[in-house]
């Protein structure tokens, strides 16, 4: 339950900028209900968009109601800087989907109790998440924020509670694409449960790790941060190994787009008072090595 499955493609007029909500049962809803369902899933979304660097800010608009059902269309969009209205690429509402969908199936798994264990991968962007009682989920990083988030918690039980109200023996859907997920009554009964336990004290976390980063932008001149895609994402770091600072700037050392730097990456995550991630820095203490885009191309 609760699993991504595929749907045919000419069966969904849903586009890859759209995803869309629905609860089980009859064409009508109490009205209370799917408002604070969609008002919620709004600020779900915006929390997403403020806490992963590489989504823009995020604003749902409802598009429309499917023909003869309260399955609700919405679409992802963000503010360009002229401050007018401009659609996610597919890729972005892609991103925003899957994560979405991570938030809701953290909160099945952990049945209202605060994990056992995260472990994260930076370089898949994706955590593996296990409860008290050995269940487990993986869910991109960007999910995160219904654990490190007391009040979006607390807005997924409100959608799991709504659900449950409207029909007690049935759940709701999520889908964008051709591809959906299904929540079920035994898994609505889990998202409802509201999370007492977890410590939502406000801290910094730091972490290093080693790993290939492919470069993005290089900076020759300066002491500005470089590119890097990290994951999924993007991200700049600025290179703090003067050695290396020194070769690239005097010529001795190039690099290219495409390159990987071998390096020591430091991640610091500022978190606020609510433990919302709210801005990740990045620094490259040590570069190892590199290998170039024509060697990898090679192997």
């Amino acid at each position: 339950m609760g699993e991504l499955y595929k749907m045919h493609k000419n069966n969904s007029n849903i586009t890859l900028n759209e995803f869309s909500f629905s609860f089980d049962g009859e064409n009508e809803i109490e009205a209370s209900l799917l408002g604070l369902s969609l008002s919620n899933i709004s600020f779900i979304v915006n929390q997403i968009a403020a806490s992963d660097n590489s989504l823009d800010e995020c604003r749902l608009k409802v598009t429309a109601f499917q023909k003869g059902s309260f399955e609700v269309l919405f679409t992802f969009v963000t503010l360009a800087a002229s401050q007018i209205t401009a659609l996610y690429t597919p890729e972005e509402a892609l991103v925003m989907f899957n994560i979405l969908k991570g938030v809701f199936d953290i909160k099945k798994c952990l049945k209202g109790d605060k994990p056992k264990s995260i472990e994260e991968d930076p370089n898949t962007g994706y955590m593996h998440v296990v409860a008290p009682d050995g269940s487990d989920v993986f869910a991109p990083l960007g999910s995160k924020v219904v654990i490190a988030n007391s009040v979006v918690d607390r807005k997924v039980s409100e959608i799991g509670n709504a659900a449950h109200l409207h029909n007690p023996n049935g759940g709701f859907r999520l889908a964008s694409g051709d591809s959906a997920v299904r929540y079920e009554k035994e898994d609505v009964e889990d998202i409802l449960i509201e999370t007492h336990e977890v410590d939502f004290s406000p801290t910094d976390t730091e972490r290093s790790d080693r790993l290939l980063l492919p470069i993005r932008k290089v900076d020759l001149l300066g002491n500005a941060s470089w590119s890097f895609k990290y994951g999924s994402r993007s991200i700049t770091a600025k290179i703090e190994d003067a050695s290396f600072i020194k070769a690239v700037h005097s010529g001795e050392t190039s690099y290219k787009a495409g390159d990987k730097l071998d390096v020591s990456l430091t991640t610091l995550t500022k978190l606020s008072g609510d433990g919302v991630p709210m801005r990740e820095t990045y620094t490259i203490d040590k570069v190892y090595g590199h290998v170039s885009a024509a060697e990898q191309m090679h192997f």
